[in-house]
């Protein structure tokens, strides 16, 4: 189960792991065919460690989960703007390429998930065992000078944020097999770029 993400600096192609992290990737699905994604930037790129994005208001602190989105009648609808990741014990951040949902900690402990997500920029990256969810991993754009590379390669200023942006221009979803849940609606995307562009001329 795959999916494209074409940024302003070349194509990603993300292979996820839907059997062994089914809620994660259903989330990531759906907020695809929802659009949520596009026009995001990364909002964090800190070089040989990871890529970040998946914020709307590229602060850290945004985003939400997708049954949040849903109409409030619908019996998968949820108040809460995160969810809890499935934690595999072997979910390791150990290959550059690796995709990971950003997670935090709630106030029993529990990892908490919502929009945001990561790739990393490099091998051998323990520091973010068992603090973040991994799902999927990068299998196109991983090869030398490609996307990935070019990422990693980018100015930032002092703060990890890209001197110019980073920004996520279309996803495609290459292939879903996790049915809508109730009260999912989908925008189309032309009806969404004309949003975009009134809102860019205000």
């Amino acid at each position: 189960m795959s999916v494209l993400l074409e940024t302003s600096l070349g194509d990603l192609v993300i292979d996820l792991d839907t059997e062994r992290c089914p809620t994660i990737c259903e989330n990531f699905l759906k907020l695809c065919k929802l659009y949520k994604y596009n026009y995001l930037t990364f909002f964090s790129v800190q070089k040989g460690f990871l890529a970040q994005t998946g914020d709307p208001s590229n602060s850290g602190n945004g985003g939400q989960c997708v049954w949040s989105l849903l109409e409030e009648s619908s019996p998968q609808y949820s108040p809460s703007r995160s969810f809890r990741p499935e934690k595999l014990d072997d979910g390791r951040h150990s290959k550059r390429g690796t995709v990971s949902m950003a997670c935090r900690k709630d106030a029993k402990g529990d990892l908490t998930a919502a929009s945001q997500f990561f790739v990393t920029l490099g091998d051998d990256l323990d520091y973010l065992d068992d603090k973040h969810a991994p799902f999927g991993r990068v299998v196109e754009g991983d090869e030398k000078g490609g996307t990935l590379d070019q990422i990693n390669t980018a100015f930032v200023d002092k703060d990890m944020r890209p001197m110019r942006d980073i920004r996520i221009q279309h996803v495609v979803v290459l292939d879903d097999p996790f049915q809508d849940p109730i009260g999912f609606l989908v925008r189309h995307e032309h009806h969404l770029r004309h949003l975009i562009s009134l809102q860019l001329s205000v």
